[in-house]
């Protein structure tokens, strides 16, 4: 939906995509959703989010404070962790992780983490996620350019509706590469030796 120069006063109820015309910003003061709503070309963020909606900003420092009722989720996807990956042969390839081989993992929820895949030894082996039944777990993942190559990523949006187990994997390799992922509301990024599930 495209918005042209609108006025609106009451209550203002819009389903769909917002597209914000290049010259005319969008202002909004006061939101109530039931569904996701990315505010990226829009000035003056909302000030109440009512509802179960989950809108998400560009950068913390954006969001404004006191805005949540019921049961909203509100992310920013603009400032992350970088976690440098590497692959090692260690009785065959893994992951080396903060100095680590192949180490279980603690992410804090409401955290972004960016695995750097731009190191060489990562050609062939794109890291992902899953389920520790071997589902691939894909909500809030982002994925960009090619392990081994300058700026590849893997990006992972710890919320508050993650799972409280993962796994970080290799899709070519599978599980033997990776380790468990453990989400946690008290713990920042933690690489420890092994994993209990």
């Amino acid at each position: 939906m495209r918005i042209f120069n609108p006025i609106a006063t009451g209550s203002l109820t819009i389903s769909g995509s917002i597209i914000s015309d290049r010259i005319q910003s969008i202002t909004v003061t006061t939101a109530s959703l039931a569904n996701s709503v990315q505010f990226s070309s829009i000035l003056s963020k909302p000030t109440l989010v009512s509802g179960s909606g989950q809108i998400t900003y560009s950068n913390i420092s954006s969001i404004p404070s006191g805005i949540i009722s019921s049961s909203a989720q509100v992310n920013y996807s603009g400032s992350y962790d970088t976690v440098v990956v590497k692959v090692v042969n260690d009785g065959g390839n893994k992951y080396q992780i903060d100095g680590q081989t192949a180490p279980a993992l603690t992410l804090q929820r409401g955290h972004t983490y960016r695995f750097d895949l731009s190191d060489s030894s990562n050609s062939g082996h794109p890291l992902a996620f899953r389920y520790p039944n071997n589902t691939s777990y894909t909500d809030n993942v982002r994925q960009s350019g090619t392990a081994g190559k300058a700026n590849a990523y893997t990006q992972i949006h710890i919320g508050y509706n993650t799972p409280v187990h993962l796994r970080y994997y290799c899709t070519v390799h599978g599980n033997g590469m990776g380790n468990f992922v453990r989400t946690s509301d008290l713990h920042n990024f933690v690489a420890s030796g092994s994993a209990v599930i």
